[in-house]
């Protein structure tokens, strides 16, 4: 049997991958989502602002923390890892292009603009904005991602990228349980 690292065998990163899934789905953030995101006008001293109402700072942190292990390719359960061992994987071609085909929509998706563009800010996508939220404010404080969500903090449309933000995350959750769902009919296989 090949193994992707010393610790875990094939079935074991699969079985990892399916359980942290499993986690995303159960969270506070997924009940919370469940429930909407709505952006709101307000009026003040001249100026419509957009203000988002959606889940709460810690289910989105907690999330988010979960979420990174499909994320940071230091894990073996990175979507860019996973690709790896899919395509080592000794079974049928069509499940490994079930798995490849969500991963590529799901990577399209982060590459095609935001829902509502918003110009000038250093935010053409929707990759633009989930990296900018979750490497500047929940998962790291990168310099540069954290003070570009500093300055949007201060203009009129911030809700809106907020609230494109945990659209992006929902949708990212809705990926990885296709690609789940996937890997769980690779573990029904036998062969792995």
């Amino acid at each position: 049997m090949a193994t992707t690292s010393a610790k875990y065998s094939n079935r074991d990163v699969l079985e990892i991958f399916i359980e942290t899934v499993d986690e995303l789905q159960l969270s506070e953030f997924a009940k919370q989502i469940k429930k909407g995101v709505r952006v709101g006008l307000l009026a003040g001293q001249g100026v419509i602002i957009s203000q988002c109402a959606g889940p709460e700072r810690e289910a989105v942190k907690a999330f988010l923390l979960t979420l990174r292990f499909f994320r940071q390719n230091n894990e073996v359960t990175s979507l860019r890892n996973m690709a790896q061992l899919i395509d080592d994987l000794n079974v049928n071609q069509d499940l490994k292009d079930e798995f490849h085909a969500s991963r590529n929509n799901f990577n399209k998706f982060l590459d095609d603009p935001l829902h509502v563009p918003v110009q000038g800010v250093g935010a053409d996508t929707k990759r633009d904005v989930f990296e900018s939220f979750l490497y500047g404010i929940y998962a790291h404080a990168t310099p540069d991602h954290r003070q570009r969500v500093k300055g949007w903090e201060k203009m009129s449309f911030y809700g809106d990228l907020e609230a494109q933000f945990y659209i992006i995350a929902a949708n990212f959750m809705a990926a990885t349980t296709k690609m789940a769902e996937t890997c769980k009919k690779m573990l029904a296989t036998g062969n792995v």
